[in-house]
This record gives structure tokens, sequence and C-alpha cells, in this order.
């Protein structure tokens, strides 16, 4: 059994204080200090930092933004979207004679699944009534409808993310029958939150809600509510450059501070004041200004252009960082809600722990000993240090079992990215009678997802996290402290369903030295996406751009480089036509000239195939330290003499000759290949073809019968900077930076030694490893990529 560990004195949460079970019975004003780190969450409140207070949502006479305020007067039913009768209204007006068929085809048709949808929609307004963001509704409105940007502050639980853009879309703000969009950081966030909310309004999805990711759009010219990622959002800016086709564009999970997100904030700010200075001009002549980028945007019932509207910015984050949102949209008002948190106790430990594993597995038995029944989740910084640590408790797990018996048993479940779907499920099934429950995740369990029943955290305070260092072109993933802000989204999650405890595997004193909030993605990434982009805006001066947080000038300087390299800008940093082609795909800048060249080549098929297997790479190959022997040895059969590349080519094409679905679940099951990473890759695939049909590319079909060496040159020209020679020792030194790298053992090609490779992935752990191996003749890398490879050696 463990030893016991020593935490200090008990002390409640900081901004975690209990809810009463009627917490959210009203808005009320608060003052602005309650959205700050020491406020006690006892009600649903608002509070803003202008004068102007939002008084709880009331307005003269007892009203607000036109109905009944809810004050007792008249209780507001739940709208109900009724998509049949709002599209046979809108034939009627556009003089089309349907009889409530017509020529569309529409599957919410079915007078029995619009029964249903109705039906299921009504058992959901309780629950939605119910929420604390419910109460605040009328000042939430009346702060947005009095403003061109809010920030909002509400607790993770709030009901923010799936409420608000409904209460707008049933507004009138900034004009009748308005258009949302509503951006998530993630691809997974972006479709369940559009199902829920489909669900809750009664319609059929992709009609009035709908959302669009890439490679997969579920939206239509009806959709009032669209969910998005961030990154789609950018890509729509492209053909539509002032977003005219929304009304109120929703910056969700603010405080994650993405790349995409922070661009599209200082894109925003500009587009607002674009659209503020042609909706006068509209307003001054009385007629529609001409418009010149919104050709599709037409009402998608009469058919008519669209007048010119202000656009309404609405900016959500879970976290107390709201003052320096505010201050970045020209001191908006910040609009606070409280969630149903109860409270949650925190306990420090008394001395730095060297192994905070182990410190985990002393923490668990304490609480299965000495606490209350409820589940335990654990954060730890990656996959390697939970799969030890899964392995050490089961190893205990016998003892404790025996000595705590009347304790009841313990379940392990796991929760990172890579882990398989069925096994990423387990962590959400709730634990049953006489079971401890225990989940051992990353920071994915922080705000992205909800786990049931937690009562206990258990937080490490590290975190692995990506960094990109410009001058050698290296993506490391380093074991890093957590900052402040994380580190209480983690106490959090233990008061989500009654009051809980956070045990923190560090000192008081370790807390305080963090820092106040995690560093942006912007500042530690690559910038060779977010600066394509930009050019492809219109934006010249990449230095000078609305950054909330601005990036270094040498990473800004690298991405140029890279960028000049790919063909992507040319004399004076302008981007070229194949810039602007590069730029409409939705690829990472590499791999849009990859694909490019890869259609010069006579290969776009084959090349169109790897470039999807690429976006799911990291969930494809099944790779856990309990199988990793029998899954090398299964998937053998697939290597390719040219390396990892054409091997990740192979094991598609040996899927694509499987009939049925039952029949190649299995085969994945047998080789240790996702299924369900499989077939993303086959939907991006459909929409990358879909894709290159649309910008006229070319023949996607045209193949060389995946002959390597036209592949391989398709390679090159986007991964030329990834090139490197053979050392004495075994190493490889980059052809460019002269960076030393390593190739990685789970490389096909790490036995064979070859003379020259190049990669698409540069990873620092114990050293800098190569990964996405293919290989090379570094004597033909010029004539390969011509021009491109000896003009970036020159720049470097």
């Amino acid at each position: 059994m463990p030893v016991k560990m020593r935490f200090g004195s008990e002390e409640p949460a900081a901004g975690l204080a209990a809810a009463p079970a009627a917490a959210a019975a009203k808005a009320t004003l608060a003052p602005h200090a309650a959205a700050d780190d020491t406020a006690s969450t006892s009600k649903a409140s608002i509070a803003t930092p202008t004068k102007r207070a939002l008084n709880g949502g009331s307005m003269p006479n007892g009203k607000a933004n036109g109905h009944e305020n809810g004050s007792g007067k008249k209780k507001r039913k739940l709208v109900v979207f009724d998509e049949e009768a709002e599209q046979e209204a809108a034939d009627k007006r556009a003089g089309i004679q349907t009889n409530g068929v017509g020529p569309r085809k529409r599957a919410q048709m079915d007078p029995e699944q619009r029964k249903k949808r109705l039906a299921e929609a009504q058992r959901l307004k309780p629950q939605r009534e119910a929420l604390p963001v419910y109460a605040g509704r009328e000042a939430i409105l009346r702060g947005i409808r009095e403003n061109d940007t809010v920030v909002v502050l509400a607790e993770t639980g709030s009901g923010k993310t799936t409420q608000i853009p409904q209460f707008l879309i049933r507004s009138d703000i900034p004009r009748a029958s308005p258009r949302v969009v509503c951006t998530q950081p993630r691809r997974v966030a972006a479709i369940s939150l559009a199902q829920r909310v489909a669900a809750e309004t009664g319609c059929v999805l992709g009609t009035t809600v709908g959302y669009t990711v890439r490679f997969d759009d579920r939206s239509s010219p009806k959709t009032r509510l669209k969910y998005a990622t961030d990154g789609t959002l950018l890509a729509e800016m492209l053909s539509d450059r002032d977003l005219d086709a929304y009304d109120v564009v929703v910056l969700d999970e603010a405080h994650e501070r993405s790349l995409r997100t922070d661009m599209l904030m200082g894109f925003l700010k500009d587009i607002q004041k674009r659209r503020k200075a042609k909706f006068a001009e509209f307003k001054a002549k009385g007629k529609q200004v001409a418009n010149g980028n919104a050709g599709d945007d037409d009402d998608a019932q009469t058919k008519q252009p669209r007048e010119p509207s202000e656009l309404k910015i609405v900016v959500m984050s879970a976290t107390i960082d709201a003052k320096r949102f505010s201050e970045f949209f020209d001191s908006a008002p910040v609009l606070y809600v409280s969630g149903r948190q109860h409270k949650v106790t925190i306990k420090y430990v008394d001395e730095p722990q060297d192994d905070y594993v182990d410190a985990s597995i002393k923490t668990i038995v304490q609480i299965h000993q000495h606490y209350p029944p409820g589940s335990i989740l654990v954060f730890l910084p990656g996959q390697d240090e939970i799969e030890g640590m899964v392995a050490s408790l089961r190893a205990y797990l016998p003892d404790i079992e025996k000595n705590l018996a009347k304790k009841g048993q313990i379940t392990i479940a796991p929760l990172f990215a890579k882990l398989p779907a069925a096994e990423q499920a387990k962590a959400f099934v709730p634990a049953g009678p006489n079971e401890r429950k225990v989940i051992i995740a990353t920071n994915i369990a922080e705000t992205s997802v909800t786990i049931p029943g937690v009562r206990f955290v258990i937080d490490s305070g590290m975190a692995k996290e990506k960094r990109y260092h410009a001058g050698t072109g290296i993506d490391s993933l380093a074991t890093e402290p957590i900052s402040q802000s994380s580190a209480k989204q983690r106490a959090g999650r233990a008061g989500r369903e009654s009051d809980g405890w956070c045990f923190r595997l560090y000192t008081e004193t370790a807390y305080q030295h963090m820092e106040k909030r995690s560093q942006p993605e912007i500042q530690r990434v690559s910038l060779s996406f977010a600066l394509l982009h930009l050019k492809a805006a219109g934006q010249e001066d990449v230095y000078n751009f609305s950054y909330m947080d601005a990036p270094s000038v040498t990473s800004i300087q690298g991405a140029l480089h890279r960028l000049h390299g790919l063909g992507a800008l040319g004399e004076k940093s302008r981007i070229t036509p194949l810039g602007r082609q590069m730029a409409q795909l939705p690829l990472d800048p590499i791999f849009s000239r990859v694909l490019l060249e890869a259609f010069r080549q006579g290969c776009p098929r084959e090349v169109i195939d790897l470039v999807s297997l690429l976006g799911v790479k990291d969930q494809l190959i099944i790779n856990t330290s309990a199988t990793r022997e029998q899954a090398n040895e299964a998937r053998q059969k697939f290597t390719h003499r040219s390396g990892d590349h054409l091997f990740l080519i192979n094991i598609l094409r040996a899927y694509e000759e499987l009939d049925g679905t039952d029949e190649k679940k299995a085969w994945c099951k047998d080789n240790y290949i996702s299924y369900k990473a499989m077939q993303l890759a086959l939907d991006s695939r459909k929409q990358l073809r879909e894709r290159a049909e649309r910008l006229d590319l070319g023949d996607w079909e045209d193949t060389l019968n995946d002959e390597p060496e036209p592949i391989i040159a398709s390679l090159v020209a986007g991964l030329f900077a990834n090139a490197a020679t053979k050392q004495p020792d075994d190493s490889y030194r980059n052809m460019m930076t002269k960076q030393v790298v390593t190739i990685h053992p789970s490389s096909t090609v790490f036995s064979k030694k070859p003379l020259g490779i190049i990669y698409d992935e540069l990873a620092l752990t114990t050293k800098t490893y190569a990964r996405g191996v293919s290989i090379v003749d570094p004597r033909l890398l010029p004539r390969q990529a011509p021009g491109v490879f000896n003009a970036l050696r020159k720049q470097l």
C-alpha cells in the first residue's frame, strides 16, 4: 500500500463558493468585482464595467426587447421552430405552389419524424429553463442590443454556448431574423453543439441550425444559427471579406486563445468598423450600398439581396480574464453569468513532490479511505504518464480493495486524445453502486468535456504544450507548469454536481508563482498558416495587424521565409496566384503546396489520399504500451521501401479492398488501426476531391498507380525545408538549419539508415526526433523542387 500524502489545512477555493439551489432564480445587478477571482457565485448575476447598468434585464414598463420580462405577469413560451411552416410561408412569398411538398426534397416533411422532434424539444425545455444563463436572458439581449461588442463571462455549466445563440436567433438583434455563427476551437464541439441545439429547437440538423467544420458542412441557405470551427470561419472570409452572411458572430471558448480565434478577433474589429460605415452610408442614401463581395448573401426565403447591417460581436469566456477581452474591443461591457458551481475545497501539499504519478496514487488511496463516495478526476500531462499510472494503480488495486473492502471497488478509466473512441467513452459512463471511478486525463478534461459524478480532482499542476522554434523549425512537446487560470478550471471540475475537493500536488507558494494565464497559441506555434490567410484577406502589413498579443518579430520573419520558399509569396512579400490557391485549401500551407504539386506530377489521387491520412495520423495508429509489440508486428505487411508516407497509402489500399462495415471494423481491430480515424480520413478525402473540382485544379482521378517517385517529388515541394542527410554517427543533419535530428523508432525506416530523408514532423522530447519519414536522394532535391530548395537555403 502507498504511504500517506500530507496536505495542509483545508480552504475553500476562491471563486468556487457554494451556489444555493435557487441560484439561478433571477439575474441581479452585481458590481464589477463579481467577475473577479474572489467572487461568490450565489446568484446568476450580470456585471458591467460601464456606468450604464443592465439592471437585471428589466427595461422601462417592465418590458424587455418587446416581450414580457418574466417578472410574474406572463411566462414566456418556448419557441419551437416549425420548419415546414416556415418553408411553406417562404414558398408562398416566392410564388411557388407546393401544396406542402413542392420541388424541394426535405427529410423533415415526414409527419412522424416531425412529431418526434417537437416532442423531444418539449422534453428538453425544462432542462433549458433550469440553466443559469436562462435567467439572465433579457439582460444579455439588452447588453448585446445596446453595444457593438459584449464579453460574456460565464462559468462552465451555465449553458452559455447552447442558449445565447438561441436567444439571438429569436430576437431582432440587429435586425429581424438575424443570422448567427458561433465559433468553436474544436470540430467535435461544433458538431455536438449543433446536434444538441437542433434537438432543442425541434429542427432537422442542417436547416435552421447547422454546422460547418473542416471537410464537413451541414448547413444550408436557410440556416439561421451555425456552429463552426474558427478555422472554417476564417476560410469563409476569403470569399465574404466582411462576413455579410452573418449579423452576429459569437466567439466561444475565447479564453483558450487558439491561433485561429486570435486571428478572428483581429479581423472582426476591422470588419465591424467597415460594416458600421457601410450601414451608415446605406441609411444616409436610403438605398442599398453596392457590396461586391457577398454575391451569395441573399435572403433564403425571399431570394432578395439582404440589406446591410451592423455586425454584433459576442465574446464568451469561461475564465476571469474578461478585462483583457473588454479592453481589446474598445472597453466592451462585460456580462457575468454564474454557473451551478458548488463549494470546492482546495488542499495543497506541504512539500513539493518529485513524482506526481506516485503522489497521485497515494492521494487516491486517501480519498477512497477517508472521503465520501464520488468519482476522482486526475490531471496528468500526457499519454505516457497516464499509461504508467494506470499500470501502477492496477498493480496496487488488489491490496487496496482487500484492505478497504467496505469502501467498494475502484474502476480506472484513462482519457487522452489518442485513445480509441470506445475506450474514451468509458470515462463518461457513471460509476455504479458501491463503485468509485478514477478518471486519469490530460487537460482535455479541463473545459472541453464534462464527466459525470466527479467530486474529487487531483491536479499534478503540469501539462504538455506544443511550441514552435522559428530558428530551427522544431515543434517541441514539453511538460510545463500550468497557469493559475488552468488550475482554477481543473478545480472547478469537482464542483459541478455537489460540493467537492481539489487536491493540488504542489504547494500554495508554487501556485502563487504560476503565470496568471497560459501563453496564447499565437506566440508559441508556427505562423505560416496565419500569415498566409492574412495576406489572402488583404492584410499586407502582417507586423501591425490587430493582434491581442503580438507574436515575436522572429516568428513572423520565419513564417514569411517559409511562405516565400513555398512560392506562396513573391516580391515585397505579396501573395502570388499559387499562394491564393494554397489559402483556399483547408490544409497547412506545406500540404497545400504538396497537393498542388501532385497535380503537376500526375499523382493527385495518391497525394489526396496521403494528405487525408496525415490529417488523422495521431489517431489512426493505435499505439499503447500494452499493445505496441503486437501492433507493430501486425502492420509489418504494409511497409514500403520509400518510408512512412507510402506505408500509410498501403494501409488505405488494403482497407479499400474490404467489403462491408463489419469486415472493415474487424480488419481495423486485427491491425490496430482506428476505424473511426479511417472514416474521418475518407471524409476528408471526399471534401478535398470536391474542393479540387471547385477550384478547377485538374482531374483528381489522375494516378500513376502508387509509383513512389512522383509522390516523393510532391512531398519535397512542400517539405524541402525538412530535408536531412546522414552523418557518420548515424544521426541526420537538416540541410538548411543544420539541426541534428534522429529518426523516431516508430518510423518504418528507422533501421534502414538511408543517405537522405524528408520528414513531416520534428518533435523534441529526450532527443530531436523526425517523424513521418520518407527516403530521398539528397543529390536530387534541387531537381525535385526546382528553384524553391536553393532559394530558401540562401535565405536561411
